[in-house]
């Protein structure tokens, strides 16, 4: 990527740190989002969709930074970047691990 783009992400920093724990954890993460597809096969959702809500989800439960923002800032992305109208789906699914997340962290 650095030399792709001409650009000098260190190895050992934290967007490269957080991108390879999303790699590491690509299953686990996608295995959060797919019961919640009601009338969607994961074959149906673009590759961009799916890498948007494996950060989304990756951000929601790995630091504390407001659901609220998390969640803009994935359909934002997803405005921009992925398929028309897969913002509403980011957005729902986002909500609905947001939710999912906040009652976990209240029962403990």
């Amino acid at each position: 990527f650095n030399r792709g783009f001409n650009l000098d992400i260190p190895l050992d920093g934290e967007v490269f740190q957080i991108t390879q724990s999303i790699i590491d954890m690509n299953d686990e993460l996608d295995a959060l989002y797919i019961p919640l597809l009601s009338n969607w096969r994961i074959e149906r959702i673009g590759m961009v969709t799916k890498l948007i809500l494996r950060f989304g989800i990756w951000e929601l439960k790995h630091t504390n930074t407001d659901p609220r923002i998390i969640i803009n800032e994935a359909i934002e992305l997803s405005k921009c970047f992925a398929e028309k109208d897969a913002y509403r789906f980011v957005n729902g699914i986002l909500d609905k691990i947001a939710k999912g997340c906040k009652k976990i962290a209240e029962s403990t």
